[in-house]
């Protein structure tokens, strides 16, 4: 048994990278993508490689023989047309030298070193490495039948608009063909394809000539399961990067926060309603999608107008924004004050965007006090949330008219932020309607829509306030087109899907109520009662901290977590926070956490 390893490419779409380095050098994980190859094939004991080179053919030649030259006999081929031809030619060059059973391997993957040993040792002489096809796979795909023999080769070009990818397998470029094969049928075939009609074509293009003609049967080795990343650009070289470095991947979530459609995590960090948008909803936008990105979305007039007929409040008194952040950020130039008085712990934008902020302590102070403290510091406003986030306390309508009355009276702007007031059922409601009916001036409600209807992608949200001069000045300062065209749409949706946002709300606090029953049973939980759709609790003294048991569950169990620490008063305890997710995932959540908690206490316990 040999391997072919093809290496001559550019990789373009690696570039800045591959501007200084080739492309099988690049690092992933600590470990350079060449020597996870190389490694692969030593503890698949195959003894021998064929090298295809072409870009920086210098650099690998030199790196391979200076590492591995002692342990495996390395031919190297040299393709001069590396930059006008395509893996085929390459391929065929390779051939030239190989007569025997021999492994294919694409030098841009980065794989689990023992999936060599099994394909090798997998009791089919002719044997693709593939997995199951899923959203943001990209490159060939197959067909098989039920006893994995490929029925049908389908590259890139392939695939049109209307391509039906269920029942398909993503390949590794990574397989296994026997010396017959090669003798009988590949090397003429490839010969023969790139003298009659193209060299700057993908080697699959004979495979699939091989499959339709069937003049050889090829099998898939389902691995699915497995860790595998074809390294095309740097987008795939983070999620490589993510997938082979667990201990990092707490880190790289929680700096980016967000783009997470990239990497395999089950979320229960950010939080967003699980019920909506319903599959109707998503059907209507798919549907009108290319015509949605083609178009221009309408000005902020127009926004707004929208809004208010879902508001049901006159267009005058609210501003749509790009998420509820847009409007928080704007709130010191609208209000003319660069001091706030809130809670901690708060969300942390208004702690972000005051220069200075007063805070009271939320578990023993009240909203009025809240008022009192801040206009004794001379604050020029005061934010309550409800509910707050991270703790989910909620206030009830009466608490938050008085809240406001009070703020009023000491000339503070008082903003209310109902980003997860849908959440909290009987427990409260939106002061808005008081604000209209009262004509209060001076202040403010903001909420996040994007939340709690399902769409944080989307980014949307809203300020609402009776003081039409106050909106005024915060739609001044929005860009003329503050909305993409599918977020305006969505907007326009929900006039016809007032019930189903309804029962989703619904549902959320049912699954909320069940998660927070759940989690008081954990013994080293002490979770707070909520009216959002997340929960806070507070972990048991002298366990494992919030940030290990956080960058545990993510290592291994692929689950994220907020650690809230940071928003406590130093000394206060260890917390975390759960967003509220289905209810199967929120049992799988309970079950991982022991898991996870007993043996971060194993290892405290051993070094002790």
């Amino acid at each position: 048994m040999t391997a072919v390893i093809l290496a001559a490419g550019y990789g373009s779409r690696l570039r800045p990278l591959t501007n200084q380095m080739h492309k099988t050098m690049v690092p992933v994980a600590g470990e350079r993508i060449i020597d996870r190859i190389m490694v692969s094939l030593q503890l698949a004991k195959v003894a021998s490689a064929v090298v295809v080179l072409g870009y920086r053919s210098g650099e690998v030649r030199e790196y391979l023989q200076s590492r591995y030259a002692s342990f495996m006999q390395l031919t190297f081929v040299e393709n001069p047309d590396y930059a006008t031809t395509n893996n085929i030619h390459s391929l065929e060059l390779a051939l030239e030298s190989v007569d025997e059973d021999f492994l294919l391997i694409e030098c841009d993957l980065f794989f689990e070193t023992e999936l060599l040993r099994d394909l090798i040792a997998y009791p089919w002489p002719n044997v693709a490495l593939a997995a199951r096809y899923r959203t943001g796979m990209d490159g060939t795909v197959v067909s098989a039948d039920a006893g994995g023999v490929v029925e049908g080769v389908f590259p890139t070009y392939a695939q049109g608009p209307n391509f039906d990818f269920s029942g398909k397998f993503k390949t590794l470029n990574i397989y296994k063909f026997s010396g017959d094969f090669l003798r009988d049928r590949l090397r003429s075939l490839v010969q023969y394809y790139t003298s009659a009609h193209s060299t700057n074509s993908y080697y699959e293009v004979v495979l699939g000539i091989v499959i339709y003609l069937r003049s050889a049967e090829i099998r898939v080795l389902d691995v699915s399961e497995r860790r595998w990343a074809e390294i095309d650009d740097n987008n795939d070289l983070a999620k490589a990067e993510y997938m082979f470095h667990p201990e990092g991947r707490y880190d790289l979530l929680s700096s980016s926060h967000g783009g997470y459609w990239n990497v395999d995590v089950l979320d229960f960090c950010y939080i967003r309603n699980m019920y909506f948008p319903t599959p109707s909803v998503l059907g209507d936008i798919r549907f009108n999608l290319e015509k949605l990105l083609c178009n221009y979305g309408s000005s902020q007039a127009v926004l707004n107008r929208e809004l208010s007929h879902y508001l049901l409040v006159p267009e005058e008194c609210c501003c749509v924004l790009n998420g509820a952040s847009q409007g928080i950020k704007l709130l010191p130039e609208v209000l003319g004050t660069d001091h706030v008085a809130t809670f901690t712990p708060a969300f942390d934008e208004y702690l972000a965007v005051f220069r200075r902020v007063s805070k009271a302590d939320a578990e023993s102070a009240s909203a009025l006090d809240l008022v009192t403290m801040a206009s004794r510091e001379g604050a020029g406003a005061v934010v309550l949330a409800n509910p707050c986030n991270p703790t989910g306390r909620c206030y009830s309508l009466r608490e938050m008219i008085a809240f406001v009355e009070a703020a009023v009276r000491a000339n503070l702007y008082a903003i209310v932020d109902e980003s997860f007031i849908d959440f909290a059922g009987e427990q409260s409601a939106s002061v808005s309607g008081w604000l209209l009916e009262n004509h209060v001036r001076r202040a403010l409600v903001i909420k996040s829509l994007s939340k709690c209807l399902g769409v944080p992608g989307l980014r949307l949200g809203y300020v609402f306030s009776a003081d039409s001069d106050l909106i005024a000045a915060m739609n001044g300062r929005i860009p003329i087109w503050n909305l993409n065209s599918p977020a305006q749409y969505f907007l326009e949706l929900l006039l016809k899907y007032r019930p189903e946002i309804a029962a989703s709300f619904q549902k959320s606090i049912a699954d909320r109520d069940a998660f927070l029953h759940m989690l008081s049973d954990v013994e080293f939980l002490s979770p707070f009662p909520s009216g959002a759709n997340f929960i806070l609790c507070r972990l048991a003294e002298g366990g494992p901290s919030a940030d290990a048991l956080a960058r545990q569950m993510l290592a291994v169990s692929g689950i994220y977590i907020k650690n809230c620490t940071s928003k406590f008063p130093a000394g206060r305890g260890e917390f975390v926070r759960f967003a509220v997710r289905l209810p199967a995932e929120n049992l799988h959540l309970i079950a991982e956490l022991e898991r996870n908690y007993r043996a971060l206490q194993s290892a405290i316990g051993a070094v002790a």
